[in-house]
C-alpha cells in the first residue's frame, strides 16, 4: 500500500486503520480510497480530516459496528461507506461527489472502481444545477435567519466551503474547463470563467482558517457576492 505525502502521524493512522479494516472485515472489504485535502495537497495537521471512501461487498449493521470500533478512536477520519451492491446507482446518485473524488484520490487497498467511472453528462449537469440551486436557497435562508448573528452566520459560511468549491468546480468541468489543485488554486480559474465575484471564495477560505474577522456590513458583502456567484453559475449551466 502506497501512502500519500502526509506528515508522519496521519500516515501512521492511515496505515493502522487500513490494516485493522482488512483484519476485521476480511473479504467484505472491497476497497479503501483516500480523497480530499490529504490527496489535493492542502492537508493541515491538527485541523484537516482524513476522508476515506470504504466500499464493502455487503454493507451490513455488523460491518458498520466493526468500522465504528476502528474509527471511533480516530476522530479525524471521516468515513464515506457504500456497498458494492448497487454501486453504480450510488455513483449516479452522488455523481458530483464521485466525479470530484475521481480527480483527486489514492487507492489504499483493494479494487479501483473509480478508474473507469463514467457519468452521463445530462445527469451530471442536472445534479450540479440542482446542488447549486439548493445551495443558493440555503444561503439566502441563512443570511435572512442568521445574518445579524455574526457567529452563527460565520459558522454556516464555514460549513459550506467544501460544498461550494466542489459544486463550482463541477460546473467548470461539465462545461469543459479542467480543474485541478487545492481549493485556493481554483479561485483564479473560477474568476476567469465566472467573474470577479468568485473572489469571495478567498474570504470563505480565510473564515474557515480563522484568518479574518468581518463586521456585519462586511458579511453582507460576502453574502451579496456569494449569491451573485451562485446565480451566475446556475445561469451559465442553463445556457
Amino acid at each position: 500500500m502506497k501512502m500519500p505525502s502526509l506528515p508522519h502521524a496521519p500516515r501512521e493512522i492511515l496505515t493502522d486503520v487500513v490494516a485493522e479494516l482488512r483484519a476485521k472485515l476480511g473479504k467484505n472489504l472491497y476497497s479503501c480510497i483516500l480523497y480530499g485535502s490529504a490527496v489535493r495537497g492542502s492537508f493541515v495537521a491538527g485541523s484537516s480530516n482524513l476522508n476515506l471512501l470504504i466500499i464493502l461487498n455487503y454493507s451490513t449493521p455488523a460491518a458498520h459496528r466493526e468500522i465504528a470500533g476502528i474509527l471511533r478512536r480516530e476522530v479525524r477520519i471521516e468515513p464515506f461507506i457504500i456497498s458494492r451492491i448497487g454501486m453504480g446507482r450510488s455513483f449516479e446518485a452522488f455523481a458530483i461527489k464521485f466525479c470530484s473524488i475521481k480527480h483527486n484520490y489514492q487507492l489504499l487497498y483493494g479494487e479501483d472502481p473509480l478508474r473507469d467511472l463514467m457519468i452521463d453528462e445530462k445527469i451530471l449537469r442536472f445534479l450540479i444545477e440542482q446542488a447549486l440551486r439548493n445551495l443558493r436557497l440555503r444561503t439566502v435562508r441563512a443570511y435572512i435567519r442568521l445574518g445579524q448573528d455574526r457567529e452563527q452566520y460565520i459558522r454556516y459560511l464555514v460549513r459550506i466551503v467544501p460544498q461550494a468549491f466542489t459544486n463550482l468546480g463541477a460546473a467548470l468541468r461539465v462545461n469543459g474547463v479542467p480543474v485541478e489543485g487545492d481549493f485556493a488554486a481554483r479561485i483564479p480559474l473560477l474568476t476567469e470563467h465566472l467573474g470577479g465575484h468568485a473572489q469571495v471564495l478567498k474570504d470563505l477560505l480565510a473564515l474557515k482558517e480563522q484568518k479574518i474577522a468581518l463586521s456585519n456590513e462586511e458579511l453582507f458583502q460576502v453574502h451579496s457576492k456569494l449569491f451573485t456567484l451562485l446565480d451566475k453559475t446556475i445561469a451559465w449551466l442553463s445556457e
